[in-house]
């Protein structure tokens, strides 16, 4: 009588242990996906290029309507869903680096080292890139007030180029 209660409560347990670990994991809270964001997007203030492996190229042309010394200038950073806390549209713009005279792309002023100083505020940066519906659109903040003016461009949208 013990052996044919135990085998099926067994074989029960199995199915339930194998059942539990073949569930996919739900996504983290911060995680969604964000193939929309490849490619070249801009506005009047910069131009971002965003390849798949969410790597990035950032041209600045302006961060002040008057004009800056620093202006244009390159950044090369990649956008990552690697820290806490992360909202949906949250990225952390990691090691971001200032476009030297090496770079082949001579569209900011060689030898502009002001922007490399100017990034150093930016370490551990997370801006939050809120697409409109048609995700052909986005908009950058972040709680950083000096990276909205230097990325953000008071609010106006980044537009994705063809």
């Amino acid at each position: 009588m013990k052996r044919s209660f135990l085998a099926p409560l067994a074989l029960l347990a199995l199915a339930c242990a194998l059942l539990a670990t073949a569930c996919p994991k739900d996504p983290e809270p911060g995680n969604t996906e964000s193939s929309w964001l490849v490619g070249k997007w801009s506005n009047q203030v910069a131009t971002f290029e965003i390849k798949a492996d969410m790597t990035f190229i950032c041209d600045l042309t302006s961060i002040d309507p008057t004009g800056s010394s620093l202006m244009p200038a390159r950044c090369y950073g990649k956008l990552s869903k690697d820290m806490a806390g992360l909202n949906t549209n949250d990225y952390h713009m990691a090691n971001m680096t200032a476009g030297s005279g090496a770079d082949p792309d001579q569209s900011y002023i060689a030898g502009n080292t002001g922007l490399a100083t100017q990034l150093l505020a930016f370490q551990n940066l997370v801006g939050t890139l809120t697409p409109n519906a048609d995700k052909d659109e986005f908009v950058f903040t972040s709680v950083n007030g000096t990276a909205n003016a230097f990325f953000g461009a008071q609010g106006a949208p980044y537009v994705k180029q063809p």
